[in-house]
């Protein structure tokens, strides 16, 4: 149903999805008005090497499907989340992989 939820968890999946945006999306239309986001999910700090993103692997691992995380947030705002807030960790010797905690809310009106 539309607009039950207090809050839309993940941890870790969102990655994997092949269509982000729909994601976000149903997250958005199955929160309450004022309703949170709270994602922690892989997320890239520059951009992924084009062998990570080939292989099948990575894509298993959930590495190859994560996202630069500017584009992450992107996404989110796009879908009409409002006061996104993302923190990110890189992984020791990431090289540009990161764990990162973003809360978004849905807008009251």
């Amino acid at each position: 149903e539309d607009g039950i939820a207090d809050c839309v968890l993940s941890n870790g999946v969102i990655n994997l999805a092949p269509d982000k945006d729909q994601v976000f999306r149903e997250a958005l239309r199955a929160l309450r008005p004022g309703g949170r986001l709270q994602v922690s999910d892989i997320v890239w700090t520059s951009p992924a090497p084009d062998a990570i993103k080939d292989d099948m692997e990575q894509w298993a691992g959930c590495i190859a499907g994560a996202l630069l995380e500017s584009d992450y947030i992107a996404k989110i705002e796009q879908v009409g989340f409002e006061r996104v807030t993302s923190i990110a960790a890189e992984y020791p010797a990431g090289k540009g992989l990161a764990s990162a905690n973003v809360v978004a809310y849905k807008p009251m009106r």
